[in-house]
């Protein structure tokens, strides 16, 4: 997949089409754990971080205010989208309803990222006005020194306690 071109959006579109298909004929335990593997490997792996890093590559001075509209927008949808489907349960089947998403797929995702990605170049930057940006000198830690202070323990057992919980 070229990262040069808007190709890799409409594969990824392409595979999560394929996925919601495949979820409209389960018929069995593997064919459930492939349309599984599919809709993961799609939509929570490869469209987010494809769209997380095309925004990190080209913005530069607003980054942190891009991404966080950027995250703002997937956060919406997880809220929304799950309410749709729920309302559209009601008077139709699960199946058709796979079926629908994913020829609105095949259809509305890959113009809508062509319109929207079709005059940006990957290796172009968000323009700056700033002409003198100012660095601040961060400490560089090393091994040692992070194994002596005891903030690093309690990052450690935050974190770790996340994976137990």
């Amino acid at each position: 997949i070229s990262d040069r071109d808007w190709s890799s959006y409409v594969c990824s579109s392409d595979l999560l089409a394929i996925s919601c298909f495949l979820f409209s004929k389960i018929s069995s335990v593997a064919f459930l754990f492939l349309s599984i593997f599919l809709m993961r490997l799609s939509v929570q792996g490869l469209m987010s971080h494809t769209a997380t890093t095309t925004i990190s590559r080209f913005f530069e001075k607003t980054r942190g205010r891009a991404l966080s509209t950027t995250w703002l927008g997937l956060s919406l949808a997880e809220f929304i989208l799950p309410l749709l489907v729920i309302f559209l349960l009601t008077f139709i089947d699960w199946r058709y309803i796979w079926i629908a998403i994913s020829l609105l797929v095949i259809i509305v995702l890959p113009i809508v990222t062509f319109t929207l990605v079709k005059n940006i170049k990957l290796d172009s930057r968000e323009t700056s006005t700033v002409t003198e940006i100012k660095t601040k000198d961060i400490k560089q830690w090393t091994r040692a020194e992070v194994l002596k202070d005891y903030r690093f323990y309690i990052i450690c057992l935050s974190i770790l306690a996340i994976s137990w919980i």
